[in-house]
């Protein structure tokens, strides 16, 4: 059908709204003189807008009073089909949009997994071990260094996975459904609701989210996605017990326990060094939803078990190549259109992708920097939760700095993550004498990561607002009420750091011990100057009273 292109461009704005706006652009028809409108020109509610059967625009009304006030709509079972309005725009022809874009291709992507993705069945294990607990998981992840992601089927759920033979500390309430996690939490809990087709969100309720995540699939009219759902401090997050293995190898977990039990801070932070809370998310998703491809805030390691459904994923690793890849489509005007597969060079074995399902009960440990897409097949419900971990130094710099380049905005990056690279760093010099060869590997990733910024922030040179405002807030996140001066403690953390090199070179030792007096190497700390003799802790070490070094 051909249309008048006239009638389909919105008379009252000066400026195609997409080009400035980053909001969701609706539309309405006047059903007199069939004139589009966008809904934000007419300051027309969304809520209000559904609400209307038959539109009748003030030009209309105007020319024949008569016509009376628009008509509202009694509530229907029909689905509402949404309409492509860059095919309208561009082609003229009115097309309706049932599902995202890049469903089809991620549908038919194909992939070879071979090396490139764990699989732990107990079963195989059965002969030497018995049962998979949390420290052969640790073993396995210090082995592969978490570079590639780890499935074990069938974890989650007590009768299930003591069956498979798993025996795992930690703990998820199958099976449980949207209307539960409502009453746990509240109908009146905000929660932020992904459009799938735009990508962008909108403010709900726990409550109208509920309602909609109820509906047949026929009645839900768009597709919506909860991803951003933290519950921690929630019901809900009382009883969810994080995997153990994530949790002892989780540094910011670590760090945080260290310093409050070293008291280089009160017990009762301030929000300034409050802990992130970014481990317990709840993602709420219906069938057909799909989260493009990105990157997980700060590089951030993922543990993730599904509850009820099932998700299928597409990975690509976090190979330079793929990296580079990634910035330049998140910097392209067309990125949603675009299907970033397309931009991966597949001609290198190590640049291609991996594609994996996972189930009820299944667990899955996804890595640092691991380029993803989500697809939701059936109704789903996940619990999920994101950590740091000193495996993955060298890669989470990276994404930061990636957010940089691409602008990523603060309420998206991981809570606090300058503080918390300048802490990780502070708290290994203080505390740890027995290092391994890759601890050390990690630590020496952060000195350029310091240095860099005390070079920015010590110049004088600035190139335009962007550059004052980074500035502005490297000074601000820098916790030099527990550092002290930066530059004194980025000397004296290059200057261990190269002890530590020289240690290494002793061909004799799996782990460097250095025995060194730092108790006035650095200025104005919090803390008593008089240093504390910790144990140090063995690869065999075990038990909860066991102290876990970097």
């Amino acid at each position: 059908m051909q249309c008048d292109m006239t009638i389909n461009e919105c008379p009252l704005c000066d400026n195609n709204p997409e080009s400035s706006l980053t909001l969701e652009i609706d539309w309405i028809q006047c059903d007199i003189c069939n004139q589009w409108y966008h809904t934000q020109c007419l300051s027309l509610p969304k809520t209000q807008a559904n609400s209307i059967k038959n539109y009748h625009c003030e030009k209309c009304l105007r020319a024949n009073p008569d016509i009376g006030p628009s008509i509202l709509k009694r509530r229907s079972g029909r689905q509402r089909h949404v309409v492509d309005y860059q095919a309208l725009n561009e082609e003229g022809e009115l097309r309706y949009i049932e599902e995202h874009m890049h469903i089809k291709r991620f549908t038919k992507y194909e992939c070879n997994n071979e090396g490139k993705v764990i699989v732990i069945n107990p079963s195989d294990h059965k002969s030497e071990y018995e049962v998979l607990d949390d420290a052969l998981v640790k073993e396995l992840i210090k082995k592969t260094k978490l570079s590639v992601p780890i499935i074990m089927p069938s974890a989650v759920g007590k009768s299930m996975a003591h069956e498979k033979g798993y025996n795992l500390e930690l703990s998820f309430p199958g099976g449980m459904t949207v209307t539960e996690i409502t009453e746990l939490l509240g109908e009146d809990h905000a929660v932020e609701v992904m459009d799938v087709l735009t990508q962008d969100n909108d403010r709900w309720t726990l409550g109208r989210w509920r309602d909609y995540y109820n509906l047949d699939a026929s009645e839900r009219g768009k597709i919506r996605n909860v991803l951003s759902l933290e519950v921690s401090d929630t019901g809900l997050g009382d009883i969810v017990r994080i995997p153990k293995f994530v949790q002892d190898i989780d540094i910011v977990e670590r760090v945080w326990r260290e310093i409050v039990s070293s008291k280089l801070i009160d017990g009762d932070s301030p929000s300034w060094i409050e802990r992130p809370k970014v481990t317990k998310y709840c993602l709420m998703s219906v069938k057909d939803a799909f989260t493009d491809f990105h990157l997980d805030f700060g590089g951030t390691s993922v543990y993730y078990t599904i509850l009820k459904g099932q998700k299928s994923f597409l990975m690509f690793p976090p190979t330079d190549d793929n990296l580079l890849a990634y910035q330049k489509w998140c910097l392209r005007s067309d990125q949603n259109e675009t299907w970033f597969g397309d931009m991966i060079d597949t001609k290198s074995e190590q640049n291609r992708g991996v594609k994996i399902d996972i189930f009820q009960g299944d667990l899955l440990v996804l890595p640092s920097g691991w380029i993803h897409a989500v697809y939701t097949p059936v109704d789903s419900v996940v619990i999920g939760g994101n950590y740091l971990s000193s495996f993955s130094t060298e890669t989470q710099l990276k994404v930061f700095e990636i957010e940089q380049a691409t602008k990523v905005p603060e309420r998206f990056k991981f809570p606090n993550f300058n503080k918390i690279m300048w802490l990780i760093g502070f708290y290994s010099y203080k505390s740890s004498t027995d290092l391994s060869v890759e601890d050390v590997e990690s630590l020496e990733r952060l000195l350029p990561f310091y240095e860099n910024q005390l070079e920015l922030i010590n110049s004088d040179a600035t190139t335009g607002r962007d550059s004052k405002k980074l500035k502005k807030h490297i000074k601000l996140s820098l916790p030099t009420k527990i550092i002290g001066k930066p530059q004194v403690f980025v000397d004296n953390y290059r200057a261990w750091i190269g002890a530590l090199r020289a240690a290494d070179s002793e061909p004799s030792t799996s782990t460097i011990k250095l025995e060194t007096d730092r108790k006035h190497d650095i200025e104005s700390l919090s803390e008593s100057p008089r240093r504390k003799k910790r144990s140090s802790l063995t690869a065999d070490a075990r038990g909860p009273a066991a102290k876990v070094k970097v």
